[in-house]
């Protein structure tokens, strides 16, 4: 990154020099940062820092800080704004800028529904969504996993391309994928579900561009030329086994993320679920009832020792099988859709 820029408006962030891919927009973090919080894709992170947004570039090795953009009075919305002044400066090293917020506060995210001063009008102060240790870097077990559980226990593994493609192709919006990842664990409101929604309208531009290595890649474009990858799942696989449709073990994170976190520990993976919304029914997989059996026989001391790529064994060992769906149609995730909008309501408040 650029170590002497100072910018007066938004527009010349354009221009500071970031590590490639070349279609990387810096503009567009800052406007998701602002929303999300905290945003990673493997080469660039955004973390808001009180009145600040820096960016850590991790190949560079290096950050660059810019003012948040200040929202007018209600006297200069009236009478036309100035347009802010927005400064940059730069650190060395990549750690130190991005780690001066502090996230304190609201971190849960289960009193999201109340204001906090703002102006009438405003959204709630909802803090940092999705909290949870497993991060965008923890790997997925090998093994089939539902659209339910995706959102349910891996809502990070959303910047991973397979896993917005899979879903969006057979039916999704982001929307609906925003409202299951936060009604799991206990989080969905409006101001949420907005600021969720934006942060994967930036995902899944970042995470298609570099899975199809097209800068010009939308899911617009993508849909519009009947791309097979866009397709509903309407069939069994090569293999004549429909599990194979659902599994996840050859999904992979963006390039430049190449550092593996492992598998997360049975303790771990609960956190920051809310059990009474886990999956149920055709959505509850082998995978969640396998989590359910493990936090039902084993104590703290085992989970913590124990990690979730011993689902499959665990689950074989103790005869959980797959959902009628899982194993006999193509439909799993069409019909997991179908259920979320018929038992989860949007949110009002």
């Amino acid at each position: 990154m650029s170590s002497s820029k100072r910018c007066s408006e938004v527009a010349v962030i354009e221009h500071t020099e970031l590590s490639p891919p070349p279609y990387r927009s810096p503009c567009a973090m800052l406007k998701c940062a602002d929303v999300a919080n905290d945003l990673e894709d493997g080469i660039l992170k955004a973390r808001c820092s009180g009145a600040e947004i820096v960016f850590a570039d991790k190949m560079a090795n290096s950050t660059v800080t810019f003012a948040k953009p200040t929202e007018p009075s209600d006297g200069d919305s009236k009478g036309g704004s100035k347009a802010s002044t927005r400064t940059s400066r730069s650190n060395t090293t990549a750690g130190k800028s991005a780690q001066q917020g502090s996230d304190k506060g609201g971190d849960k995210g289960k009193g999201g529904g109340k204001g906090n001063g703002q102006r009438n009008g405003d959204p709630p102060n909802v803090g940092k969504l999705l909290q949870t240790p497993v991060n965008v870097k923890c790997d997925l077990p090998d093994m089939a996993l539902g659209a339910r559980e995706l959102c349910c226990y891996f809502p990070h593994q959303s910047q991973w391309a397979e896993y917005l493609i899979r879903l969006i192709r057979n039916g999704w919006k982001l929307k609906d994928i925003a409202k299951a990842q936060l009604f799991h664990r206990g989080e969905l409101n409006v101001a949420n579900l907005t600021k969720r929604y934006n942060a994967l309208r930036h995902q899944i531009l970042v995470a298609g561009r570099d899975h199809y290595n097209n800068e010009d890649w939308t899911t617009t474009r993508w849909q519009a030329a009947s791309h097979a990858d866009s397709q509903p799942f309407s069939a069994p696989p090569a293999s004549g086994n429909f599990l194979d449709l659902y599994g996840v073990s050859d999904w992979t994170p963006l390039r430049g993320q190449t550092a593996t976190g492992g598998y997360a520990t049975f303790e771990h993976i609960r956190q920051g679920v809310d059990v009474t919304r886990e999956p149920t029914g055709e959505d509850a997989g082998v995978f969640t009832r396998t989590v359910q059996w493990v936090f039902a026989n084993h104590g703290v001391a085992w989970r913590r020792a124990h990690s979730i790529d011993e689902v499959p064994s665990i689950a074989a060992a103790q005869n959980i099988q797959p959902t009628n769906e899982a194993q006999t149609t193509a439909t799993w995730d069409q019909n997991a859709l179908d259920r979320l909008s018929t038992n989860v309501l949007e949110p009002t408040s």
